[in-house]
């Protein structure tokens, strides 16, 4: 489920997003900081310097079974979206 129907959380009268759809907001946001970036900058580098210090390797052999591929920190995750905000300001602003 996205979206909840009011009553079904407590103490919520009206429709509410869930968790699931909240990510799935912060993954289309932080996959457009990451397109602008690499588009302003001409390069991948810069993105994924930032994407690398979160998520280690994801796929490939060395993934099979290794639970821990990303940071659960959230001021991690944090960190990487306003370093991205912040050099996307400064490359926007130099442009």
């Amino acid at each position: 489920m996205l979206i909840y129907g009011g009553g079904i959380v407590p103490n919520v009268g009206e429709p509410c997003p869930s968790i699931r759809l909240k990510a799935l907001r912060n993954g289309v946001q932080e996959y457009e900081y990451m397109r602008l970036l690499t588009e302003l900058t001409g390069s991948k580098a810069a993105a994924d310097k930032i994407v690398n210090g979160i998520i280690k390797e994801p796929f490939g052999d060395n993934a099979i079974g290794v639970l821990d591929v990303w940071t659960f920190d959230p001021q991690k995750w944090d960190q990487g979206r306003v370093e991205m905000g912040e050099l996307i300001n400064k490359m926007s602003k130099s442009k």
